[in-house]
Formats: structure tokens, sequence, C-alpha cells
């Protein structure tokens, strides 16, 4: 019998920290998260412009990751598209097994206004906005 993934296949917190720090963000933790899990917190040194960033691992330890949660949010208002277009793609590119780093950076440009729902190997993408932020959450298929 097939069995649907709990983690997303092959993504680790230290390849996603990696690649947060290529798109200066640092990250902190591991912290409880409930009795089973841990998070990891990232977000840039310092945000001049107004524009918060931030992403939020949840895994139950750095080799098995349940999700990953960007949010961009402006100081009162939406960001700016082509900002938050700029920064969720690229969290919507973090490496695992059968990602399609292209795919997925150009899905969620085309999906900025509209938002949506993506499948790729082992993570689902969902891309929306609320009130004074645009989401991205990337979880594994089986949650």
């Amino acid at each position: 019998m097939y069995e649907i993934p709990y983690w997303i296949s092959r993504m680790t917190v230290p390849e996603i920290i990696s690649h947060l720090a290529d798109h200066n963000l640092d990250c902190e933790g591991p912290y409880p998260r409930g009795e089973t899990m841990s998070q990891w917190e990232c977000r840039p040194p310092s945000n001049p412009d107004g524009v918060e960033r931030e992403v939020t691992i949840v895994g139950q330890n750095p080799e098995q990751i349940r999700s990953v949660v960007a949010t961009i949010s402006g100081d009162g208002e939406m960001p700016p598209e082509e900002e938050a277009a700029d920064f969720l793609g690229s969290v919507a590119a973090l490496p695992y097994e059968e990602a399609d780093p292209g795919q997925a950076r150009q899905w969620t440009r085309e999906n900025m206004s509209s938002g949506g729902k993506l499948t790729i190997g082992s993570a689902k993408f969902e891309l929306y906005g609320e009130e004074v932020m645009r989401v991205l959450r990337i979880v594994a298929v089986g949650e």
C-alpha cells in the first residue's frame, strides 16, 4: 500500500538555513513546539524598508520537516507585489527530493495576486493574502 509522506522528502534544516542565508535571513532555534515538534525562525537582521519577512520551519528534527511558512508584510499595507514575489519565490525554491525550484518560483510569481495551491513531489504549496501580508505555506502532502 502507498503511504502518504508525513515529512517533506529530504528537506533538511541545514539546507533550508543555507538557502535562506543566501537571501539575507538569519535562523534561530530549535524551539519546542508541542510535545514532539520543534520550530526554527528565520528573519533578516533588519528591515530598513519597513517590510517584515519571516520564515518558520516546523519539524520533528532537522531531518524531518513538516512545514515551512513564509510571510511578508508591509507597514500597515500589503507589501509591494514585486518584492513579495521575489521573497516568496526564493522560499518556494527550497531544495528537497523531487523539487522543481524553477516551476515553484514561476508558479509563485504567476499566482501572487490570486493565490492558489500546487503539489510538487512530497510538498504542497499554498499561496494566499491576509490583510497586510502575503503567505506561502509549504507542507508535507501527508499533513
